[in-house]
């Protein structure tokens, strides 16, 4: 149950903890008190459902339920008590953490067992399917807890965090990409941006679809972050702020301090059509940055191939 505060009829011989959910507020925890019986488990896996749906997490819904599952399993097999307390608790935009508490205090731990058994395996379950896991001690007893990511988005979102810090008003570069999936951001502080003509790009490319075009930057600049904005045909490669201070490659322009430039949203990465901005080589991490002189080559290739073309 969402935000579940005051005692619970399913038992009350552990406290119940409150979340902060603020009444009428999407929720970011689910919580019930469940009876110590085998029907518990597929009751907790109901409300990691509910809350993978709600969450809009369900690339991990079902590595989530069989965590759930081995938790509550290993306390109603080990613990004490008439009642468990199961928890579901979403981690940003990316993961979830899965909780279990009961009153025995007596820390579990994977023990060896023969693979062809149906039980005792569920603790190497949930060390090989979550990203961490861990017991926490509690004064009536413990807590067992294992967090599932999603790598991608929580890459993304450290992406987001990072690029934030470029923002002259970060609450409405956030708005900005809720809203219209582009924030402006500063140039010259975290990185400068390397504008390219996508004619020029094209150039160098073995085709020029976008796909084959962006596949193409991602080899030829070592996975340098890369934007395309379609709205007016440029590529902007994001590389260290030094750049600007020696950047002469004709027919590009190094954007240092005093530009702002349109910044996608770090889940926007495949061509949405002619008029939005996207990212055609994602940012890897947090100040994953490129190297000029790779976009230097790119560019000295490329006149070349232009060269050759009115040549021939």
């Amino acid at each position: 149950m969402p935000g579940t505060h005051g005692k619970s009829a399913r038992g009350a011989d552990l406290p119940l903890i409150e979340t902060d959910q603020p009444p009428g507020s999407e929720a970011t925890r689910y919580d019930d008190t469940l009876p110590r019986d085998p029907e518990s488990a597929g009751l907790a896996r109901q409300m990691v459902t509910k809350a993978m749906a709600a969450w809009d997490l369900a690339d991990l819904s079902a590595d989530a339920r069989l965590v759930m599952s081995e938790l509550v399993t290993n306390t109603l097999d080990h613990a004490q008590g008439s009642c468990i307390r199961v928890h579901v608790t979403r981690i940003q935009d990316y993961g979830v953490r899965i909780a279990v508490d009961d009153r025995d205090h007596t820390r579990p731990e994977p023990r060896r067992t023969d693979w062809t058994q149906e039980r005792g395996r569920g603790l190497y379950l949930v060390d090989a399917m979550s990203a961490v896991w861990g017991v926490d001690p509690m004064p009536w007893g413990k807590r067992v807890w294992a967090e599932l990511h999603n790598e991608t988005r929580k890459r993304q979102h450290a992406v987001a965090s990072w690029l934030l810090s470029a923002a002259r008003d970060k609450r409405r570069a956030v708005k900005e990409w809720d809203t219209d999936g582009m924030a402006l951001l500063q140039c010259g502080t975290l990185f400068c941006a390397i504008r390219l003509p996508v004619p020029l790009v094209e150039a160098a490319s073995p085709r020029t679809d976008p796909a084959t075009v962006d596949a193409f930057l991602a080899e030829a600049l070592y996975g340098a972050p890369v934007i395309r904005c379609n709205t007016g045909q440029w590529f902007y490669a994001l590389v260290s702020p030094s750049a600007a201070e020696r950047w002469t490659a004709p027919y590009t322009e190094c954007l240092g301090p005093g530009y702002d430039i349109g910044v996608p949203r770090p889940d926007l990465t495949e061509h949405p059509g002619r008029t939005a901005s996207y990212w055609a080589v994602p940012m890897s991490g947090p100040g994953a940055l490129g190297s000029a002189a790779a976009v230097s080559q790119l560019t000295a290739y490329a006149r070349f191939r232009q060269a050759q073309e009115e040549a021939s």
